[in-house]
This record gives C-alpha cells, sequence and structure tokens, in this order.
C-alpha cells in the first residue's frame, strides 16, 4: 500500500468513534493497525486472523490503544453496572452486561497470556458470550413531544464568579494557625544540615560543607509564597491583590507563625523559611484563609444561556433502579440504590402526586448541563450536580435529598463537601432569581431533604415537605456558621 493510500485510510480508521453518519464503518481488517495500534473508543470485539504457530507480541494486539467506551467521568450512570459485572467476572460468573469489556475470538496462543494476565488481576472471563446482553438492565427513557410541552424545565446557565471586592482588613492574622515545631528546635536542626564530599572510587571523606543558599532570604521568600498564594493550579486568582497579600503573609510568619516576634531580615532567622514543609504550611494557612473571606459565592448569569432538561431527549436508566413518572418529560427517571430507595419514594409519593408540583426533573450527572460550581476544603474549583429541580406554580426549586447520617456528619464542619455545596447552592439561586424564562415562575429556592424528616412527614405534600426542607438547610448551615450552639 503507498503513503498516499494509507493515509485516506488511516484518516477513516481515526474517526472510529464518530457516529454511523459520519463514519459507518463496523469491521477493520488491517495488519498495520497492529504495528501501529488504534486510539479509539468503539473497538469492542479483536479477532486475530494469525496462523497458531506464527510468533505474536500479543501485548500489540489485546487492548494496545483501544480506550475505554464508556470511562466514569463521562458516563457516571454506568458505574454501578460496570462494577458489578467485573465483580461477575472475578468470581467466575457470566456478567449481566459487557460494558467496557474487550472481546477477543479465541486464538490457541492466547491461553498463557490469559493465564498471566489473570495472575495479576486482570478480569478475564473465558466461555460463550452470546448469551449476555450487552447493556444489562440498562433501558433507554426517552422523552416525548407531549410530554416535553407538559413538563419540561428550563434555568439560566450560570458563569462561577469569585468576589472581585475582597475586605483585607477583615483578616484576623491572630487565627491563623501556629506552626508545631517550636522555632528555635527548628532553627537548631536546620543549621545543622550539611553536605560531606564523598571520593567516589576510595569512599574518602573529602570535605564538609553547610548546606546554604545564597539566593534566599526573606524578601525572596515573601516573593515566592506570595505567588502562591494567588496563584491555583497556574492561573492567577489574586494576582491584582499581591501587595495585601505580602502585607498578611509578612506580619503572620514575623508575629503570630511561631507565638511571637521574629525578625526575620537576620540571616540566621531567615534560614528556617527554606525548609519546604515549613513555606507549604503558610502557604496553605494563608490560602484557605483568603478563599474563605471571599465571602458569598458569586455567579453571573450567561447572557442567551439557557439549559433545559429537554436538551438531553434520551437517557438511560437500570431498569431495576428506575420508577414510571408522571410529572417529567421522561417516562422512567432513575433513583440512588442508596437510602433504601429515598429517591424512589419521594419522587413517587410526593413529586408525583402532590398538587403543587406541576413538573420535575432528576439530574443526570454530566448529562444534564445544571452543574453548580463551588470550592471544595482545598480550594479547588468543582462541580456539584444537585439531585431534582421542581417548578410549582409559584416558585422553582433545587433540592438535593440526603441521608440522617451524613447530614450529622456535615454539622458544625464548615469544610464538609456537603455544606460547601449548599453554600453554592443557594448563592446559585439567588442570581437565578434575577432571570426571567418563560413559562416558568422567576423565583428559585434550594433545600435540603433528609431522610429522616421525609420518613417521619411522608404524608404531607411538597410545600409542608419544602417548610422541612429549609429546617434541615438551615440547621447544617447555621451549625457551620456556630450559631446553634
Amino acid at each position: 500500500m503507498s503513503d498516499k493510500d494509507w493515509e485516506k485510510y488511516r484518516q477513516r480508521l481515526e474517526t472510529l468513534d464518530e457516529p454511523e453518519e459520519i463514519n459507518p464503518i463496523r469491521v477493520v481488517v488491517s495488519v498495520l493497525m497492529l504495528r501501529e495500534g488504534f486510539d479509539t473508543q468503539n473497538v469492542a470485539v479483536v479477532v486475530v486472523l494469525r496462523s497458531a504457530k506464527a510468533d505474536l507480541l500479543l501485548e500489540q494486539i489485546v487492548g494496545r490503544g483501544v480506550r475505554l467506551m464508556f470511562p466514569e467521568y463521562k458516563y457516571p450512570e454506568l458505574a454501578d453496572l460496570k462494577q458489578e459485572a467485573r465483580e461477575d467476572v472475578m468470581r467466575k460468573r457470566a456478567p449481566k452486561n459487557s460494558l467496557d469489556f474487550l472481546f477477543v475470538v479465541e486464538h490457541p496462543k492466547f491461553r498463557s497470556f490469559y493465564e498471566e494476565l489473570q495472575k495479576q488481576g486482570y478480569a478475564i472471563g473465558i466461555g460463550d458470550s452470546s448469551g449476555t446482553d450487552a447493556t444489562g438492565d440498562l433501558v433507554p427513557s426517552e422523552a416525548t413531544l407531549e410530554r416535553i410541552k407538559k413538563y419540561d424545565l428550563s434555568w439560566p446557565i450560570q458563569v462561577y464568579e469569585q468576589s472581585p471586592k475582597f475586605d483585607f482588613s477583615a483578616i484576623d492574622v491572630t487565627k491563623l494557625p501556629k506552626y508545631s515545631i517550636p522555632f528555635e528546635t527548628l532553627k537548631k536542626q536546620l543549621s545543622q544540615i550539611a553536605i560531606t564530599e564523598t571520593h567516589a572510587e576510595t569512599g574518602g571523606k573529602i570535605k564538609t560543607w553547610k548546606l546554604d543558599n545564597q539566593y534566599f532570604d526573606y524578601a525572596h521568600f515573601l516573593r515566592q509564597a506570595t505567588m502562591a498564594v494567588a496563584s491555583e493550579k497556574g492561573a492567577h486568582i489574586l494576582t491584582g491583590k499581591m501587595a495585601d497579600i505580602t502585607g498578611i503573609i509578612d506580619e503572620y510568619v514575623s508575629n503570630y507563625l511561631f507565638g511571637g516576634e521574629i525578625d526575620f531580615q537576620k540571616a540566621e532567622n531567615y534560614t528556617v523559611l527554606n525548609y519546604a514543609p515549613l513555606f507549604d504550611f503558610v502557604v496553605g494557612s494563608v490560602k484557605r484563609v483568603l478563599l474563605d473571606g471571599l465571602g458569598a459565592i458569586q455567579y453571573e448569569g450567561k447572557v442567551g444561556k439557557i439549559g433545559k432538561l429537554s436538551g438531553v431527549k434520551k437517557i438511560y436508566v437500570r431498569e431495576s433502579l428506575s420508577v414510571p413518572v408522571e410529572r417529567c418529560i421522561y417516562p422512567l427517571s432513575a433513583y440512588s440504590r442508596r437510602g433504601e430507595g429515598f429517591e424512589k419514594k419521594f419522587m413517587e409519593e410526593t413529586l408525583d402526586k402532590s398538587g403543587e408540583v406541576e413538573a420535575f426533573g432528576k439530574i443526570q450527572q454530566r448529562k444534564h448541563p445544571l452543574n453548580i460550581s463551588y470550592r471544595d476544603k482545598d480550594g479547588i474549583k468543582r462541580d456539584y450536580f444537585p439531585d431534582f429541580i421542581i417548578k410549582t406554580k409559584d416558585k422553582m426549586y433545587i433540592v438535593e435529598t440526603k441521608a440522617e447520617d451524613e447530614m450529622q456528619k456535615a454539622e458544625g464542619n464548615e469544610r464538609n463537601l456537603i455544606v460547601l455545596k449548599a453554600r453554592a447552592a443557594v448563592s446559585w439561586c439567588k442570581t437565578a432569581s434575577q432571570v426571567s424564562l418563560p413559562n416558568q415562575p422567576q423565583e428559585w429556592e434550594y433545600f435540603m431533604l433528609s431522610e429522616k424528616t421525609f420518613n417521619e412527614n411522608r404524608r404531607l405534600g411538597f410545600d409542608s415537605l419544602a417548610g422541612l426542607g429549609r429546617l434541615d438547610l438551615e440547621r447544617l448551615l447555621l451549625s457551620e456558621a456556630g450559631k446553634l450552639f
């Protein structure tokens, strides 16, 4: 095959992951790809057309460059199915689905190769797979035009922004943590660190000299620490406030880090700050207080950007973990196996039966673009996908259902993810309430409903449960602020 012909075929092979309308190829016969390897998600079956006596580099054939078809970051709804299938294979049982399986049509050379992989912990099953349902009990739930017309829901797409206004004078440096090792102890230990030169051949000690850094001084420390605090993964988040940050670090390190005032302009003192664990401690402590002090999380509506439940016409749910619903664009709605069917009961008994509820939707993570950005306990930006979006006559609701034990663990812990997500969702709703959307109330509210609250009041309608959910949310946020006790 000429290079020109190969280029034409290579381009078609590289688009195997595209939909059938773009690339209709179903079977690839190519010894060249064994040499070069695939880089595709859509290869599920490998048939080796080689003599049993041929020399085979099996590592080049089995799975080389073949990516997962359904990686969890794109298909979180399939994670349980894939885990169950893997456990079946490990227990030498026929799996109930073949999601992310690579099927290799038997070749005599492969037997010892399989056995070696199994010893290494790979899940490998051998036998007839014709009776295995490829997707297990996964079934489609498709929105109909009639349902979309009656029950579709929309929301403003919002952009997470940190507050541009920041009151540095509100930071109380005296409340920042002290370093666990006393200054004099650290200074003494670090002053003893020395380098001994050794002759490579004889092993003889030539000379010993003190470890020093002629480029390091207190000004250098302040510059490096300030840049580390103001940056996050290469992105500068507070670079316009560098002088203020330097002032905070200077005051903290000079007066409070070791429980007293220390002059770090002196060379015998500032060498302590060249100790990497201490540097990380200072940066981490100051960065946390700055991120906490950024005030209420702010969002801004992206002009013209509207998310809709019907933006995803078809979702996939597990038949064993889904419930038929009426007031939703999807005829089947998924629920979590956790909590003894709490979400299932909430949909069946409240959302589908309460007169106040006009429509609702169960948000599928990474499918529906209703993601609320927040910063975790380390200040890293993440996305939160709430459980439900609900429409009543007067208000739109974002609702999170939670097990009681999770609520109790979160109370009083301001860095708990449940608390951080709840604070972000409350701010999100405040901004969303400034945007008017057609055929929907303008006001948005977020509340959290614990399983205990629901079970004790499951005969109540949605409005009454919403009132109790507000109390659950206040219990969480007020305890986080230290106001309950």
